[in-house]
């Protein structure tokens, strides 16, 4: 069973609804479309009184902005000539410059290049309606963030117990873990280990040696019966995201190419708190390849002052006034 990446890139405006954009390179995303280093939009959804407003215009331009500075040749999407259910519309690409590239039925690609590269296309097996593999094949997907219900019912069940606390602790750890080692959901995917294996290994991963809480042994417990560990790493993620919500914290990470001091550390997170109103989860990268300058998310904000990034600006402007020349 083919596995997700983790280029996965999904971007909510801070409001209650519908309002989100969803992408990831062309190369790993989950559709019968070919094509080299093109980002390829899953969704972008803007419903309800949030309608009209050019929040749409707004993720999508953002969408376009990162795809060029990660050096894409374009980005893609998929719509339909009649209007579908959960597939964009098309005058909207179109209004911002993309253009059918290729066409399956009522299913139309379009593409928005900024560079002379060849445009993507419509894989054979999406032609003839046919693969080559005679197996039965499911593609079961956590994409879609609209888990909120379900890790609610995790919420108010620890909160009821006053565990939440205790819990968040465990489910922040487990999911560090997670993505720290590739091995760890590897082994959670092997269907050689036992429901008693596996548990061992995420309480391990949750707490290292010391035991876990009883609700947090109770949710792993169902998870495993249930055979949704693939989907473990995504859960913690929701349960994270909606307690911090609850708690009003917030989440800053910054990037730097040396190391700063706990002054400055502690300087940066008590104005971010204070801009925010919350309590700040502060974590600092080194990563030299920046450059110098430094990269600052804060929740679903990124403020790029890194060298690295505006000499990519900067070669942008030279390409696309030379082919404006031309």
């Amino acid at each position: 069973m083919k596995r997700k990446c983790q280029a996965l890139f999904f971007r909510k405006l801070n409001a209650r609804g519908k309002i989100f954009i969803e992408y990831e390179p062309l190369e790993t995303a989950w559709i019968p479309i070919s094509g080299k280093n093109y980002e390829y939009i899953y969704c972008l959804w803007v419903a309800g009184s949030f309608k009209g407003k050019g929040i749409g215009k707004e993720l999508l331009e953002y969408a376009i902005n990162d795809s060029k500075e990660k050096g894409k040749s374009g980005i893609c999407t998929l719509v339909s000539k009649k209007k579908k259910p959960f597939i964009g519309e098309k005058k909207f690409f179109e209004h911002y410059g993309f253009k059918v590239v290729d066409t399956i039925g009522d299913y139309e690609l379009l593409a928005l290049q900024f560079d002379d590269s060849e445009t993507p296309r419509f894989n054979d097996s999406a032609r003839l309606m046919k693969i080559d593999n005679k197996d039965f094949t499911i593609y079961y997907s956590p994409e879609c963030p609209y888990v909120e219900y379900e890790v609610n019912e995790l919420i108010e069940y620890a909160k009821e117990n006053r565990a939440e606390d205790t819990l968040y602790k465990e489910m922040k750890m487990l999911s560090r873990n997670l993505s720290a080692f590739p091995n760890l959901k590897e082994a959670l995917s092997n269907p050689v280990l036992n429901i008693r294996e596996k548990y061992s290994l995420i309480c391990a991963a949750a707490t290292g040696d010391q035991g876990v809480s009883r609700t947090f042994s109770r949710f792993i417990t169902l998870v495993l019966k249930n055979n949704r560990e693939q989907f473990l790493q995504f859960i913690c993620l929701s349960f994270l995201d909606l307690y911090r919500k609850l708690k009003h914290i917030g989440v800053g990470k910054l990037i730097t190419a040396v190391p700063v001091d706990k002054e400055t550390e502690e300087r940066i997170r008590n104005s971010a708190g204070a801009i925010l109103h919350a309590q700040m989860e502060l974590e600092t990268v080194v990563d030299p390849s920046i450059e110098g300058g430094f990269v600052f998310d804060i929740n679903d904000y990124r403020l790029d002052a890194s060298i690295a990034t505006q000499l990519k600006r900067v070669k942008q402007q030279f390409i696309d006034k030379n082919r404006r020349i031309v």
